[in-house]
């Protein structure tokens, strides 16, 4: 019978993992990995969610069993990387410009960031004698955590 249960068994046995290595990967133990693999058994999303996304496999296809198995393409893991996180269509967008950079354009643009940073503390600071507001708690930017359906 294929269900959710037999299809998370198949992935485990082609990844050549025991219930224990697989469960530890997961967050999850042998015996729990041996109740999401009989059938039957619920498997909540998280954990298909991660099953997914660490193993590179196709969700719909761990869903219903339709498709291809595995997922390798870089936006699939996009895609689950930012459903796992709950990123924001902008946060998303952000993520997908950054990963079209080459590896050593990354490299230099985290590098501006950085001493960007190390600038604009070290002017605050400088500037905190002359304007001491600068650095109070009123005058620095405060952030709130944005719900998951806000959108920007």
């Amino acid at each position: 019978m294929d269900n959710i249960n037999s299809r998370i068994k198949r992935i485990r046995k082609k990844l050549k993992m025991n219930q224990k290595d697989f469960g530890q990967k997961l967050g999850l133990t042998q015996s729990g990995i041996s109740r999401i693999e009989t059938p039957g058994t619920t498997v909540i999303e998280q954990n298909i969610h991660q099953i997914a996304a660490l193993f590179h496999v196709n969700e719909h296809w761990l869903r219903t069993g339709e498709g291809d198995e595995f997922s390798d393409t870089r936006q699939d893991m996009i895609d689950h990387f930012s459903e796992l996180l709950m990123l924001r269509p902008k946060e998303r967008i952000f993520l997908q410009t950054f990963l079209d950079f080459k590896p050593d354009e990354r490299e230099l643009l985290l590098r501006f960031v950085e001493t960007f940073a190390r600038k604009y503390i070290k002017k605050l600071q400088q500037s905190s004698k002359t304007y001491p507001h600068l650095l109070s708690n009123e005058a620095l930017p405060t952030f709130k955590a944005n719900s998951p359906q806000e959108e920007n």
